[in-house]
């Protein structure tokens, strides 16, 4: 028996050097060796049950151009498969957000596909899509729309019955902070998805931010703006029982004289029904 790791416990039967040995022999590893020549970006994810491992390496990752590989391992560090891809669209910006694996060995890739409109114009809009691949290859790419408004930040979970669900904070067209909570589901096994859900948040969740803005800058800044200013999603909780909790960052800006910051020490909690409908917040 190889050495194996329990990532529920995040023990090893074997000591970390031995481990990390046997991972080198299997050529799983064989890009960390490169990496010190060749400057990447390393993304790896662990499916819920701990039976699969992913591993992406980024080679490169600009206006016009991603290429990455992807190695796919069982729990004892074994490779199951391995890819190279290419993806080129033009007059885009491809960027890898997140990975995850599911229990099957479906790997789920969040890219965004940045239009800059113009390679050197600073206006652009970012467009998310989820592209997933297997050991043939790219089985699914699939846009998420949100309709004309705008993404702020976002992060991917798969839950327990296997359905990858994205959240984020979404702004209207005007971007003066966040409107609501989006969600899109897509289901890892057939690879069919429920479209995207706009949540917009309520006008007394609204006003309950604007008032505690400006008791604590004793100004009205951040109270005229329309939504939560600078909201940044920090984790979301899948609980077992279909609902959503969703914790999130948010900032107020503070100016003094002609000099504007944002002073991020405002956490909200967001828990969200199973049928999508703010439970509290």
């Amino acid at each position: 028996m190889g050495s194996t790791i329990d990532f529920a416990t995040e023990t090893l039967n074997k000591n970390s050097t031995i481990l990390f040995r046997e991972a080198i022999k299997t050529h799983l590893y064989t890009a960390l060796e490169l990496a010190r020549y060749y400057p990447v970006k390393r993304n790896i994810s662990v499916s819920r049950d701990s039976s699969k491992i992913a591993l992406a390496y980024v080679w490169k990752e600009n206006y016009e151009v991603l290429d990455f590989s992807l190695n796919v391992c069982n729990s004892v560090l074994n490779k199951e498969y391995s890819i190279e891809e290419h993806i080129e669209i033009d007059n885009l910006a491809i960027n890898l957000i997140q990975m995850e694996i599911a229990e099957n060995g479906n790997i789920f890739m969040l890219i965004d596909e940045v239009d800059y409109q113009g390679k050197y114009s600073n206006q652009f809009i970012h467009n998310y899509a989820i592209y997933c691949y297997n050991a043939d290859g790219l089985k699914l790419r699939q846009e998420i729309d949100l309709n004309g408004n705008i993404w702020m930040n976002r992060k991917m979970e798969i839950s327990k019955d296997n359905v990858l669900r994205v959240v984020g904070a979404y702004a209207d067209e005007k971007g003066e902070g966040a409107a609501g909570i989006c969600t899109y589901d897509l289901d890892c096994n057939t690879l069919e998805s429920n479209g995207t859900h706009l949540l917009p948040f309520t006008e007394n969740q609204l006003a309950k931010y604007r008032n505690e803005t400006s008791m604590r800058t004793n100004q009205k800044g951040s109270a005229k703006k329309s939504g939560i200013v600078d909201l940044e999603i920090t984790d979301i909780v899948l609980n077992p029982n279909g609902s959503l909790t969703i914790i999130g960052e948010a900032a107020y800006q503070l100016s003094i004289e002609q000099f504007t910051t944002h002073i991020r020490n405002s956490i909200y909690v967001f828990n969200i029904s199973s049928d999508l409908k703010y439970n509290w917040m």
